[in-house]
C-alpha cells in the first residue's frame, strides 16, 4: 500500500513507481530500463541485490500497470 505525503500528493514507498506519480507505467519501465547493469546505488533494484538485472525487470513487469493506491 502507498502512503501520500500531506503536503505534495507525491506517492512513496510504492515499489516500481520510479517517477512517484502513483501507478506502474511506461515511464517506470523505461527508468529501469535506463539504469539496466547499474550496480551502485540503483534507484531501480527491485530486488536489494545491489545490480539491475533481468530478475528486476521480470519484478517490475509482474506489477507493470497496477495503481499505488
Amino acid at each position: 500500500s502507498a502512503s501520500i505525503s500531506d503536503d505534495s500528493c507525491i506517492y512513496i514507498d510504492c515499489l516500481g513507481d520510479f517517477n512517484f506519480d502513483g501507478t506502474i507505467t511506461v515511464n517506470d519501465l523505461l527508468t529501469l530500463l535506463a539504469e539496466f547493469g547499474c550496480s551502485e546505488n540503483c534507484m531501480t533494484d527491485m530486488n536489494s541485490d545491489e545490480f539491475v538485472s533481468v530478475a528486476d525487470l521480470l519484478a517490475l513487469l509482474a506489477i507493470f500497470g497496477t495503481s499505488c493506491d
